[in-house]
């Protein structure tokens, strides 16, 4: 199972998946499993040994198409939030690895469709349900409170933060709540939580922009490591009482369910899967 996942670029759970999924159109089972075996059934057999032609026939006709789109670019889509040096690096990297490559780099949060766009690689932030991609997880990013030093000497205790304009999240969490409300459940009572419902401010859509208002004025936010490590690391902003919390989402990497993957997909996938510590709170 792991080294079929390895050779189509996929995790073995999603193996898994397509298995049954396919023993149950036929109605039949392919593999038997044992606690520390697995094997294909005489059925499984008989299928594999009739259905290999064809399949020799698919991969002959792909490699005769993909020698001929080698030299196309490397297409891919990625939330804006991901917009940083770090991604660029691997990108570049990536580029080092395969001369020639191209690479064609999309910033936008839009919902994505492979079965309608010729997108070789998406990262998408959310709950890694998508129905046309298999997708894989790459880190679980912390949020927190955040301010300037000047204001967070304003903060004594948890309370401070409803004396203080608080900037309300556009984002909420898959029940509807705020992320001030899924902050501040995470560390005290559902009842304490209730009071942070209810924020004031200007609604500011657009993380990148909130660092700057944070910067600016005497306010807090809740914000994800991503966007801030880089000002909270250069001592700009800090996170008063150090409460960073697992967010509700998380980034995921996202491949075509319905199309082979190149080479240079599942490269950069190894990349930002080995690097991705680089960005994330120790």
């Amino acid at each position: 199972m792991s080294k079929a996942a390895l050779e189509l670029g996929i995790s073995p759970p999603s193996v898994t998946h397509h298995l049954q999924t396919l023993e149950e159109f036929l109605g039949t089972k392919l593999i038997a499993r044992t606690t520390n075996s697995i094997a294909l059934t005489p059925q499984g057999r008989m299928y594999s040994d009739a259905i290999r032609p064809g399949f020799d026939i698919l991969i002959n006709a792909t490699d005769s198409l993909m020698r001929h789109e080698v030299a196309g670019p490397l297409r891919i889509t990625c939330v804006p939030t991901l917009a940083i040096s770090w991604l660029a690096e691997q990108l570049a990297a990536l580029e080092l690895r395969l001369p020639g490559l191209h690479i064609q780099c999309d910033f936008s949060p839009v919902p994505l469709s492979f079965d309608r766009n010729t997108i070789d690689f998406a990262i998408r932030y959310g709950s890694g349900d998508y129905a046309d991609a298999d997708s894989e997880l790459l880190f679980i990013d912390k949020i927190a409170p955040v301010c300037t030093p000047e204001t967070a000497r304003l903060i004594g205790n948890v309370d401070d933060y409803l004396k203080i304009t608080r900037l309300p999240t556009p984002e909420s969490t898959p029940e509807g709540r705020s992320m001030w409300y899924y902050w501040a459940k995470s560390f005290y009572s559902e009842e304490y939580a209730q009071k942070f419902e209810v924020s004031f401010g200007h609604a500011v859509k657009g993380s990148r922009f909130t660092v700057e208002v944070l910067k600016v004025s005497q306010c807090v936010a809740i914000m994800d490591y991503v966007t801030v490590g880089e000002e909270v690391r250069r001592g700009n902003l800090v996170s008063p009482f150090d409460q960073w919390v697992n967010a509700p989402y998380a980034y995921y990497l996202l491949t075509p369910k319905r199309r082979s993957q190149r080479e240079a997909t599942k490269q950069l996938k190894a990349l930002l899967k080995r690097t991705v510590n680089q960005i994330t709170r120790p």
